[in-house]
């Protein structure tokens, strides 16, 4: 892989993903230089690894939140994203169940049932 590419996979040996390239690729998604550099930045500031960890270790370190975080990056794919770190991407909850959650954080909603 090119030292200009990040979070980029290829299933295949020597294909035209995963050849050595001059140009700038984040999560197989050619970009310019510039996009480049502001997406490696905003990644290194998600998910920080100031231990120098083992990648396995790495990616199991990190946390939902930082793995939603990345998923708001424009270019970021999520099969490729579990394809390179062997993690699921977590679903942010849909409005209906916050506000479940929220009823039954506040005693509302006991065994499944709304209380009065």
């Amino acid at each position: 892989m090119s030292e200009h590419q990040l979070f980029c996979w290829s299933e295949n040996y020597n294909d035209s993903l995963s050849k050595q390239q001059k140009d700038y690729r984040v999560f197989n998604k050619q970009v310019t230089k510039e996009r480049y550099e502001t997406v490696l930045k905003e990644i290194q500031s998600i998910i920080p690894n100031p231990n120098k960890l083992k990648l396995t270790e790495f990616w199991q370190s990190i946390t939902n939140e930082q793995i939603q975080t990345l998923s708001k990056i424009p270019e970021f794919d999520e099969v490729g994203f579990e394809y390179i770190t062997d993690r699921k991407v977590p679903k942010e909850p849909t409005e209906v169940e916050k506000a479940i959650a929220l009823l039954i954080r506040e005693g509302k909603i006991v065994d499944g049932k709304i209380l009065a």
